[in-house]
């Protein structure tokens, strides 16, 4: 591989990487017919396509029980409008038919001194109760639910 196609790699895969909340589960990597390496989320037509794993954030970087950090009881959101991981637990809260409170960090005064009090360095913070878990994965959240009886 020439060092354009190098650099062409190395683009796509950034690319691929900021667009983290809307990559598929899965990545394809091959070799097209000019020799040049390619990637997508949807398999190739070509049988000597592997699939690849690339590192994204869906996962909590903590999940842990926050006694006195909430109320004791239901389910509390930290957000914002534009974050996808938050549309993805709000959605799945939906499809549960589960109530929350949501509180986003940057129009809401409430939620905005909650976050700092709570030292958050992204969104969502999710509580179920009084475990609390930063950022989304639908495991984390239905293992919370689970745990708190939902």
């Amino acid at each position: 591989m020439n060092a354009m196609g190098v650099w062409r790699s190395l683009l796509a895969l950034w690319l691929m990487t900021l667009a983290g909340a809307t990559l598929a589960d899965k990545i394809y990597k091959w070799v097209d017919a000019n020799g040049q390496t390619q990637f997508s989320d949807h398999a190739p037509d070509v049988k000597q396509a592997k699939e690849i794993t690339v590192p994204t954030f869906t996962g909590p970087r903590e999940l842990a029980s926050t006694p006195g950090s909430a109320d004791g009881r239901g389910i509390k959101l930290y957000t914002t409008a534009r974050c996808g991981y938050c549309k993805r637990a709000r959605a799945y809260l939906a499809s549960r038919g589960l109530a929350y409170t949501e509180f986003d960090v940057e129009t809401s005064s409430v939620g905005r001194a909650d976050y700092a009090r709570l030292k958050g360095r992204g969104v969502p913070i999710i509580f179920v109760g009084d475990q609390r878990m930063d950022g989304y994965s639908e495991a984390g959240l239905a293992q919370l639910l689970q745990n708190a009886g939902y």
